[in-house]
């Protein structure tokens, strides 16, 4: 009898079927619970080198930004990490059905602009986002960079953006006056 795959695995076998013969050999010949102590210790310090050299880091981080730019990349990429709403973002998405106002989550990859993606997207016509920033990691120094380059991709196309933080969740009435204050173009 043959197997039926769902979408999201036939997804993942096209991918797997366009991936060179030399990467499909090397998964072959070294699974990942049958590589051995000195070949993960081998691969952990290439992997050390290359991110602490900081020519090869910005090589890395230009190939990585190209492909993000393809949107059907990106959006594969972020399906297979099986995304969903994070604790904050369901309060914030509550907060925004609550008020009743016309955006939707797609921070699950259902959006991607200039290979970036949004939190939350206004679906009423008007070019309107909401990102919700979490302390940690969006005031990283890499961080504030790659934000800074997300915030000029949306604007770029003529979107303006709400950014939440998340502490800012602990009073809920003040975000839903930004919330309102945003969606009517009044803040």
């Amino acid at each position: 009898m043959r197997r039926t795959y769902t979408e999201n695995e036939k997804g993942k076998k096209e991918h797997y079927d366009k991936v060179s013969a030399s990467v499909k050999a090397h998964f072959v010949l070294f699974p990942r619970e049958k590589q051995s102590q000195e070949m993960k210790q081998r691969k952990s310090k290439k992997c050390k080198e290359t991110w602490s050299d900081p020519i090869k880091r910005e090589q890395q981080r230009v190939r990585s930004f190209k492909l993000w730019q393809d949107p059907e990349w990106a959006r594969k990429m972020i399906e297979s990490q099986g995304r969903k709403p994070t604790l904050p973002e369901l309060e914030l998405q509550d907060l925004i059905q609550e008020l009743n106002l016309p955006y939707t989550y797609c921070g699950d990859g259902s959006l991607i602009i200039k290979g970036f993606n949004p939190d939350f997207v206004n679906v009423n016509g008007q070019k309107k986002l909401v990102e919700l920033y979490g302390e940690h990691w969006h005031n990283l120094e890499d961080s504030k960079e790659r934000d800074c380059r997300r915030l000029q991709a949306y604007e770029s196309l003529g979107y303006t953006t709400l950014i939440i933080w998340g502490q800012e969740l602990k009073e809920p009435e003040k975000v839903k006056e930004k919330l309102l204050s945003f969606d009517r173009g009044v803040w």
